[in-house]
């Protein structure tokens, strides 16, 4: 293990007086220092004097406009000064936050449901604010949240910070526990739903006491945890008072294919906030900005759910408006960015998506084609009310309709044949229509029945606002197996055209708007080309 370097001296800086070190990382140290007026304690982050190169320079100036840029929000820690120290070395002030920061705290204690509950949704405004801001963190994790001096998380960091746009090239530099499988491939992607799957990462770390894919008393060197990270599926938190509602939205967020995930991470926290809610716990507000155009934008705190009146404050809900950077908004949320509408957070497509248009194609099982909905320029707007309270017109409520809807082409396969089934995989994603249904269905050998496969076992589905969410066990697992599965009728049938979807996790949700009757699933285990010789099905209620 290589030794941690002592900190550079502490540098001398007009209208600061140096008190002592916060910490050190790999281009910058952080100090505290006493601003002389105002009198206040401040963090001050200098760049090593080693890394003094124009590259760095920019990158280091880049994200003091960042931070500048959304440090105005409650949950992002602020940003008071940038300049050059007396021996030349570029420093960022910024606030002091006292209290440990999360990954101290969540290595040391055991934080309550109610507080990483709190955290999730507050942080989920301050990520929410970058991305409308254009802006994607991709460092989301437990030590990027500090704790101000009235216990309020604050994100920081945004050192590796990219706008959406520069996204599209990479992702250099993030941690490995907390990044999802796009961040971690040769050619790394980073969007939206990357930060989804961070965060969400994130919550759970908090719950669990670990991150997400580290095995206590295991082997949890980087390459072991890339590993677990892109094939296997995400293992239960493992603690007694964490609902099933909770598991399934994590599970959700941190979906292997970024298509399969909340699109934003409003909805992300939509979904902690209705989960609060189903606990009776105090609702936490989403502080988001109301207009990303107009310098000094008043931050606008969204309750759990538009009919919220139950006697609290309440707060107003931003307007339909149009700019020229988000289109045309809808529901009092704005459209995803139009950078990102280029970008299916983090696959490339063969369509432009920016227009109302689907993106193309992720293949299909059996010849029949699955064109995926949740990537188009606005966000998917239910009309169904959600679970809690009636009548109101929700976006994002619970598991998003949308999720299930994408294929996970990311599966879990035997580790001698990960990389061809990976790379098999990623090609059906870009070619799309062009084949998608055949390469899908050589990733599977066609789907042939098979006694040895076993069928799908404790099959039940539950009410999540607009979707049914239903979860199964394999009661003979093995390397390499992963699901395939499709709504049907209370009959059990779905029709040829039906497409089948495929996923590694045990959790699967399908919508249950126009649909007549309960709604119904088929499950079947896929196991080298074959499926289960009697697939499971189930209906909710």
């Amino acid at each position: 293990m290589r030794a941690r370097r002592p900190p550079s001296v502490p540098p001398q800086i007009d209208g600061y007086e140096y008190r002592r070190v916060i910490g050190s990382g790999g281009f910058a140290d952080v100090f505290l220092y006493q601003e002389h007026r105002p009198r206040r304690l401040v963090a001050i982050k200098v760049l090593l004097p080693q890394w003094s190169d124009d590259a760095t320079k920019h990158a280091f100036s880049a994200e003091a406009d960042l931070m500048a840029s959304v440090s105005g929000h409650p949950s992002i820690v602020t940003i008071f000064d940038s300049d050059v120290t007396v021996d030349g070395r570029l420093y960022l002030a910024m606030e002091y936050c006292p209290r440990p920061n999360l990954s101290s705290r969540y290595k040391q204690e055991r934080l309550s449901l109610a507080e990483a509950l709190r955290i999730g949704v507050q942080i989920s405004g301050a990520v929410e604010t970058a991305h409308r801001l254009g802006i994607v963190h991709r460092d989301i994790k437990p030590a990027n949240i500090l704790v101000t001096a009235y216990g309020h998380p604050a994100l920081t960091d945004f050192g590796i910070s990219a706008t959406i746009e520069q996204s599209e090239s990479g992702a250099d530099g993030m941690s490995v526990p907390w990044s999802p499988p796009e961040n971690l491939a040769a050619v790394p992607r980073s969007g939206v739903t990357s930060d989804v799957w961070s965060l969400a990462a994130t919550v759970y770390t908090l719950l669990a006491g670990r991150s997400p894919f580290e095995v206590p008393g295991g082997t949890n060197t980087q390459s072991a945890l890339v590993d677990r990270i892109t094939h296997d599926p995400l293992p239960p938190i493992g603690r007694g008072d964490v609902p099933g509602s909770l598991e399934r939205v994590l599970a959700v967020a941190m979906a292997k294919h970024p298509g399969m995930r909340y699109p934003t991470v409003l909805e992300l926290g939509r979904a902690l906030q209705q989960v609060q809610t189903e606990l009776s716990l105090a609702t936490t507000a989403i502080d988001i900005i109301e207009d990303p155009a107009t310098a000094g934008s008043e931050v606008v705190a969204l309750p759990a759910r538009p009919d919220d009146v139950d006697g609290g404050t309440r707060m107003r809900l931003a307007t339909d408006r149009v700019h020229p950077a988000y289109g045309v908004t809808h529901s009092s949320e704005p459209a995803r960015p139009a950078a990102l509408a280029r970008l299916v957070d983090g696959v490339s497509t063969s369509q432009d998506v920016g227009s109302d248009s689907a993106s193309t194609s992720y293949g299909s099982l059996h010849g029949v084609p699955y064109v995926p909905t949740a990537t188009t320029s606005s966000p998917t707007t239910s009309t169904d009310a959600p679970a809690t309270g009636s009548g109101a017109r929700s976006i994002g409520y619970g598991v998003p309709a949308g999720a299930a809807a994408h294929p996970e082409v990311i599966t879990d396969r035997p580790r001698g044949r990960r990389r061809g089934a990976t790379a098999l995989a990623v090609v059906a994603v870009v070619l799309g229509g062009l084949g998608g249904a055949l390469l899908l269905d050589a990733l599977i050998g066609g789907g042939v029945p098979d006694a040895d496969v076993p069928t799908p076992a404790g099959l039940e589905g539950a009410a999540s606002g607009s979707v049914a969410v239903f979860t199964w066990s394999n009661p003979d697992a093995q390397d390499g197996d992963f699901y395939a599965y499709r709504p049907v009728d209370a009959s059990g049938d779905g029709g040829e055209s039906t497409p089948f979807r495929q996923t590694s996790a045990l959790t699967a949700s399908i919508s249950t708007s126009g649909r007549d009757g309960a709604p119904c699933i088929e499950v079947t285990v896929v196991r080298d080309g074959r499926t289960s010789e009697v697939p499971a099905r189930e209906c909710l209620g």
